[in-house]
């Protein structure tokens, strides 16, 4: 019955396969933040195809979003994340890279 395995599970385990080339430290690259934020985009808009997006554009000029999917972008990163992020802050996660950048410290001082 190994083949029956749900994929979720085969994903989920191969993730949790120590990487050698990554310190023990939890620390995340924004790289890994980047994906995060796809993540929950494709999840809120999965109408959106978010395989060619670019780092440095606005996500609302390069998907149909608007404010209501933003703030949920905002609640799924407090939800799934226990990441706050301000009001004031919501231009910070204008693009890809400015949610890195602004991201990035916010999960690695958790």
């Amino acid at each position: 019955g190994e083949l029956l395995c749900p994929l979720p599970e085969i994903m989920r385990r191969r993730s949790l396969a120590p990487n050698p080339t990554n310190p023990p430290s939890k620390s995340m690259t924004e790289d890994q933040v980047k994906q995060i934020v796809i993540d929950i985009i494709n999840e809120i808009a999965p109408d959106e195809d978010t395989s060619g997006l670019k780092d440095e554009i606005a996500l609302r000029e390069q998907m149909d979003l608007d404010s209501m999917d933003f703030l949920d972008i905002v609640m799924e990163l407090r939800k799934q994340h226990g990441i706050e992020v301000p009001e004031a802050d919501y231009p910070e996660l204008a693009s890809l890279q400015s949610c890195a950048d602004y991201l990035t410290p916010k999960f690695n001082a958790k």
